[in-house]
């Protein structure tokens, strides 16, 4: 497996997500496939011309609240290794 550093967008944190690819197509000398295997992270995404409100505690109420921005979470998949399993058929399921 070879990996890599992923660049998220601007409006995303972390903003590097490490991720894999599987270096061969077959294992175990052709009998069985190289899968990825996955692993859904959660990332934290920042809402557009969305801000919050931040309560004010003591001190001049009147000078007003200061904002926050609002951020939602989200699943992002990063392959994380890659395993041997048994290779598929096309279309075709034995009965043994």
């Amino acid at each position: 497996m070879t990996s890599h550093w992923v660049r998220m967008a601007d409006d995303v944190f972390p903003p590097y997500i490490k991720t894999g690819n599987c270096s061969q197509s077959r294992c175990m000398k052709g009998l069985y496939e190289c899968r990825a295997r996955k692993y859904a992270t959660r990332l934290l995404r920042r809402l557009p011309g969305r801000c919050n409100p931040v309560p004010v505690t003591g001190g001049d109420v009147t000078a007003g609240a200061g904002f926050e921005e609002a951020w939602v979470t989200e699943e992002y998949h990063v392959t994380v290794g890659c395993e041997c399993s048994k290779r598929r058929t096309s279309g075709r399921y034995d009965d043994e």
